[in-house]
């Protein structure tokens, strides 16, 4: 599978300084972004291959309108709103969750982590992590693909921080929740035709990133009690 590689935005403010822990090295699915640098005074993180939280920091709130500010923000300066939904007022941000669920396989794969950040703030924190997961499968599968364009990075870089972030820091919590998600989303790929990257055209491209979700399903299955630790030590809850 094609490295996503590192990638730098603005939008990224970082409020830490290192990896938060290195429980799945290679995988490509299971860390935060690892490189920070300093510009004006300011921490900005690239993201790595890897995203998402296992054990150290406490969930930021995801509120439904600073969610709903950044995402609209950032799908305008990188030219993502989907197809027929740019005119008339009508877009991702704003499009109700039943309609992304149900387009979702015509949609860009940034709605479904709209989507996730909206489940997360109604505590509906399972449902979260596999729309999450799915988009993440979506989204790398994008990025896998030789003619990605520099923008779905960009934006894939934010979504990581500010819902990957919080939803992998809730479904940690419960590896067998976690692991459920992930094979959630698998279930759902696999049946939901994806009308925004081509599997027939990259088959391959789809084989790699679907391999790295499974084997990221068999580490944390076999790391529970690792998992736990280090939550616990972090002030993490376990469920």
């Amino acid at each position: 599978m094609q490295s996503n590689g590192p990638y730098g935005c603005g939008v990224l403010h970082c409020s830490f300084h290192a990896s938060p822990g290195n429980l799945f090295p290679g995988l490509g699915w299971g860390q935060t972004p690892l490189r920070c640098r300093k510009e004006r005074g300011r921490n900005f993180c690239g993201a790595a291959q890897d995203f998402a939280p296992l054990a150290r920091y406490k969930v930021n709130e995801v509120g439904n309108q600073a969610m709903k500010t950044l995402v609209a923000a950032l799908l305008l300066s990188c030219g993502l709103l989907p197809a027929g939904h740019a005119g008339g007022g009508s877009n991702i941000e704003n499009m109700p969750s039943a309609q992304i669920v149900e387009q979702a396989g015509s949609l860009h794969p940034s709605a479904l982590y709209v989507l996730a950040g909206r489940l997360l703030a109604e505590g509906k924190g399972q449902e979260a992590a596999n729309w999450m997961y799915a988009g993440q499968l979506r989204y790398r599968f994008l990025l896998a693909v030789p003619d990605a364009r520099a923008s779905d990075r960009i934006l894939f870089s934010a979504l990581t921080e500010q819902v990957g972030r919080p939803v992998n820091e809730y479904i940690a919590g419960d590896p067998d929740e976690w692991i459920a998600a992930m094979r959630w989303a698998l279930d759902w790929d696999a049946a939901t035709k994806n009308n925004i990257t081509s599997s027939t055209d990259h088959a391959a491209e789809l084989a790699g990133v679907r391999e790295g979700l499974a084997r990221l399903i068999s580490r944390v299955d076999a790391s529970r009690d690792e998992i736990r630790r280090e939550r616990t030590a972090n002030g993490l809850e376990n469920r």
